[in-house]
Protein backbone atom coordinates (compact mmCIF):
# COMPACT_ATOMS: atom_id res chain seq x y z
CA UNK A 1 0.00 0.00 0.00
CA UNK A 2 1.38 3.42 -0.96
CA UNK A 3 1.08 6.51 1.23
CA UNK A 4 -1.52 7.88 -1.19
CA UNK A 5 -3.57 4.70 -0.87
CA UNK A 6 -3.27 4.85 2.92
CA UNK A 7 -4.45 8.47 2.86
CA UNK A 8 -7.46 7.42 0.77
CA UNK A 9 -8.16 4.60 3.23
CA UNK A 10 -8.06 7.07 6.12
CA UNK A 11 -10.56 9.32 4.37
CA UNK A 12 -12.88 6.42 3.54
CA UNK A 13 -12.88 4.91 7.02
CA UNK A 14 -13.34 8.26 8.77
CA UNK A 15 -16.08 9.11 6.28
CA UNK A 16 -18.27 6.14 7.21
CA UNK A 17 -21.33 6.31 9.44
CA UNK A 18 -19.36 4.91 12.35
CA UNK A 19 -18.45 7.26 15.18
CA UNK A 20 -15.09 8.98 14.83
CA UNK A 21 -13.67 6.94 17.70
CA UNK A 22 -14.92 3.67 16.21
CA UNK A 23 -13.45 4.60 12.84
CA UNK A 24 -10.04 5.24 14.39
CA UNK A 25 -10.21 1.88 16.17
CA UNK A 26 -10.89 0.19 12.82
CA UNK A 27 -7.77 1.85 11.43
CA UNK A 28 -5.74 0.78 14.47
CA UNK A 29 -6.83 -2.83 13.97
CA UNK A 30 -5.70 -2.64 10.34
CA UNK A 31 -2.34 -1.24 11.46
CA UNK A 32 -1.79 -3.93 14.10
CA UNK A 33 -2.91 -6.65 11.68
CA UNK A 34 0.14 -5.90 9.54
CA UNK A 35 2.29 -7.08 12.46
CA UNK A 36 0.28 -9.86 14.14
CA UNK A 37 3.14 -10.63 16.52
CA UNK A 38 2.70 -7.28 18.32
CA UNK A 39 -0.91 -8.07 19.20
CA UNK A 40 -2.85 -5.10 20.55
CA UNK A 41 0.06 -2.65 20.54
CA UNK A 42 -1.81 0.41 19.26
CA UNK A 43 -4.65 0.00 21.75
CA UNK A 44 -2.28 -0.76 24.61
CA UNK A 45 -0.04 2.27 24.12
CA UNK A 46 -3.11 4.48 23.82
CA UNK A 47 -4.37 3.42 27.26
CA UNK A 48 -0.93 3.64 28.86
CA UNK A 49 -0.19 7.03 27.29
CA UNK A 50 -3.37 8.44 28.80
CA UNK A 51 -2.27 7.34 32.28
CA UNK A 52 1.02 9.18 31.87
CA UNK A 53 -0.62 12.15 30.14
CA UNK A 54 -3.03 12.64 33.03
CA UNK A 55 -0.17 12.40 35.51
CA UNK A 56 1.64 15.07 33.49
CA UNK A 57 -1.36 17.35 33.96
CA UNK A 58 -2.54 17.50 30.35
CA UNK A 59 -5.95 19.07 29.74
CA UNK A 60 -8.85 17.31 28.03
CA UNK A 61 -8.00 18.59 24.54
CA UNK A 62 -4.37 17.51 24.77
CA UNK A 63 -5.41 14.13 26.18
CA UNK A 64 -7.71 13.62 23.19
CA UNK A 65 -4.86 14.44 20.82
CA UNK A 66 -2.55 12.12 22.75
CA UNK A 67 -5.11 9.30 22.48
CA UNK A 68 -5.57 9.84 18.73
CA UNK A 69 -1.87 10.06 17.99
CA UNK A 70 -1.01 7.07 20.15
CA UNK A 71 -3.67 4.91 18.52
CA UNK A 72 -2.58 5.80 14.97
CA UNK A 73 1.15 6.48 15.51
CA UNK A 74 2.20 3.60 13.25
CA UNK A 75 -0.20 4.27 10.38
CA UNK A 76 2.82 4.93 8.16
CA UNK A 77 3.68 1.23 8.43
CA UNK A 78 0.77 0.50 6.10
CA UNK A 79 3.16 1.54 3.31
CA UNK A 80 5.91 -0.92 4.33
CA UNK A 81 6.37 -4.43 2.88
CA UNK A 82 5.72 -7.47 5.06
CA UNK A 83 9.29 -8.63 4.40
CA UNK A 84 10.43 -5.82 6.69
CA UNK A 85 7.58 -5.80 9.20
CA UNK A 86 7.74 -9.56 9.77
CA UNK A 87 11.49 -10.07 9.56
CA UNK A 88 12.95 -12.07 12.42
CA UNK A 89 16.20 -10.60 13.65
CA UNK A 90 17.81 -7.25 12.98
CA UNK A 91 17.14 -5.19 9.87
CA UNK A 92 20.06 -4.42 7.58
CA UNK A 93 21.01 -0.82 6.78
CA UNK A 94 18.72 -0.45 3.76
CA UNK A 95 15.81 -2.13 5.52
CA UNK A 96 16.29 0.12 8.54
CA UNK A 97 16.22 3.23 6.35
CA UNK A 98 12.97 2.07 4.76
CA UNK A 99 11.48 1.26 8.17
CA UNK A 100 12.30 4.77 9.36
CA UNK A 101 10.21 6.30 6.58
CA UNK A 102 7.05 5.26 8.42
CA UNK A 103 7.27 8.30 10.71
CA UNK A 104 7.25 10.81 7.85
CA UNK A 105 4.66 8.83 5.88
CA UNK A 106 2.40 8.57 8.93
CA UNK A 107 2.61 12.33 9.42
CA UNK A 108 1.62 12.95 5.79
CA UNK A 109 -1.34 10.57 6.07
CA UNK A 110 -2.73 11.96 9.34
CA UNK A 111 -2.25 15.64 8.60
CA UNK A 112 -4.42 15.20 5.50
CA UNK A 113 -7.37 15.10 7.92
CA UNK A 114 -8.03 18.44 9.66
CA UNK A 115 -9.16 16.72 12.87
CA UNK A 116 -5.92 14.75 13.11
CA UNK A 117 -3.35 17.42 12.27
CA UNK A 118 -2.12 17.85 15.84
CA UNK A 119 -2.22 14.09 16.39
CA UNK A 120 -0.02 13.73 13.30
CA UNK A 121 2.84 15.25 15.33
CA UNK A 122 3.04 12.03 17.33
CA UNK A 123 3.32 9.91 14.20
CA UNK A 124 6.00 12.28 12.94
CA UNK A 125 8.16 12.59 16.04
CA UNK A 126 7.67 9.50 18.21
CA UNK A 127 11.13 8.24 17.22
CA UNK A 128 12.89 11.52 17.97
CA UNK A 129 15.21 11.43 21.00
CA UNK A 130 15.68 14.06 23.66
CA UNK A 131 19.39 14.46 22.84
CA UNK A 132 18.72 14.99 19.12
CA UNK A 133 19.91 11.60 17.87
CA UNK A 134 16.50 10.31 16.76
CA UNK A 135 14.68 10.43 13.43
CA UNK A 136 13.35 11.66 11.05
CA UNK A 137 14.81 15.13 11.70
CA UNK A 138 16.93 14.94 14.83
CA UNK A 139 14.65 17.16 16.91
CA UNK A 140 16.03 17.90 20.36
CA UNK A 141 14.64 18.70 23.81
CA UNK A 142 11.55 20.90 23.85
CA UNK A 143 11.54 21.05 20.04
CA UNK A 144 9.93 17.62 20.28
CA UNK A 145 6.19 18.05 21.00
CA UNK A 146 5.30 17.20 24.60
CA UNK A 147 2.79 14.54 23.53
CA UNK A 148 5.54 12.84 21.55
CA UNK A 149 7.92 12.97 24.51
CA UNK A 150 5.23 11.35 26.65
CA UNK A 151 4.43 8.75 24.03
CA UNK A 152 8.10 7.87 23.44
CA UNK A 153 8.48 6.63 27.02
CA UNK A 154 5.30 4.55 26.82
CA UNK A 155 6.16 3.13 23.39
CA UNK A 156 9.57 2.03 24.64
CA UNK A 157 8.19 0.51 27.85
CA UNK A 158 5.55 -1.42 25.92
CA UNK A 159 8.16 -2.66 23.43
CA UNK A 160 10.30 -3.99 26.26
CA UNK A 161 7.47 -5.60 28.23
CA UNK A 162 5.80 -7.39 25.30
CA UNK A 163 7.27 -10.18 23.21
CA UNK A 164 8.31 -8.97 19.77
CA UNK A 165 9.27 -10.89 16.67
CA UNK A 166 12.86 -9.67 17.07
CA UNK A 167 13.23 -9.99 20.86
CA UNK A 168 11.52 -11.54 23.91
CA UNK A 169 9.98 -9.44 26.66
CA UNK A 170 12.10 -8.36 29.63
CA UNK A 171 10.95 -7.95 33.22
CA UNK A 172 9.28 -4.81 34.55
CA UNK A 173 12.34 -4.14 36.72
CA UNK A 174 14.67 -4.36 33.73
CA UNK A 175 12.40 -2.15 31.63
CA UNK A 176 12.26 0.51 34.35
CA UNK A 177 16.04 0.49 34.68
CA UNK A 178 16.38 0.96 30.92
CA UNK A 179 13.95 3.89 30.94
CA UNK A 180 15.94 5.47 33.78
CA UNK A 181 19.23 4.81 31.98
CA UNK A 182 17.95 6.61 28.88
CA UNK A 183 16.63 9.63 30.79
CA UNK A 184 18.20 12.75 29.33
CA UNK A 185 19.34 10.97 26.17
CA UNK A 186 16.38 9.19 24.61
CA UNK A 187 13.75 10.58 26.96
CA UNK A 188 12.74 13.86 28.59
CA UNK A 189 13.99 13.59 32.21
CA UNK A 190 10.84 15.17 33.64
CA UNK A 191 8.58 12.80 31.70
CA UNK A 192 10.64 9.90 33.05
CA UNK A 193 10.31 11.30 36.58
CA UNK A 194 6.52 11.39 36.28
CA UNK A 195 6.46 7.98 34.57
CA UNK A 196 8.18 6.42 37.57
CA UNK A 197 5.39 7.66 39.86
CA UNK A 198 2.69 5.92 37.80
CA UNK A 199 4.69 2.92 36.56
CA UNK A 200 2.87 0.48 38.90
CA UNK A 201 -0.47 1.51 37.39
CA UNK A 202 0.97 1.37 33.87
CA UNK A 203 2.33 -2.10 34.58
CA UNK A 204 -1.03 -3.30 35.93
CA UNK A 205 -2.98 -2.11 32.88
CA UNK A 206 -0.25 -3.09 30.46
CA UNK A 207 -0.08 -6.62 31.80
CA UNK A 208 -3.65 -7.19 30.63
CA UNK A 209 -2.67 -6.15 27.09
CA UNK A 210 0.45 -8.30 27.06
CA UNK A 211 -1.43 -11.34 28.36
CA UNK A 212 -4.08 -10.91 25.64
CA UNK A 213 -1.29 -10.77 23.10
CA UNK A 214 0.21 -14.04 24.37
CA UNK A 215 -3.15 -15.80 24.15
CA UNK A 216 -3.67 -14.77 20.52
CA UNK A 217 0.01 -14.86 19.49
CA UNK A 218 0.37 -16.39 16.00
CA UNK A 219 4.18 -16.35 16.10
Amino acid sequence: MTSDQATELLAKVLGTKNSYESSMEILAKLIDAREPCIGYHSFCVKELSLILGKAMGLGDEDLTILAQGSLLHDIGKLSLPESILLKRGKLNCEERKLMQTHAQVGWVILKSNPQLRRASEIAYSHHEKYDGTGYPHGLKGDDIPLNSRIFAVIDAYDAMRADRIYQPAISAEEAVEEIKRCSGTHFDPYVVEVFLTVQPEIEKIGEKCWQRKKVSDPC
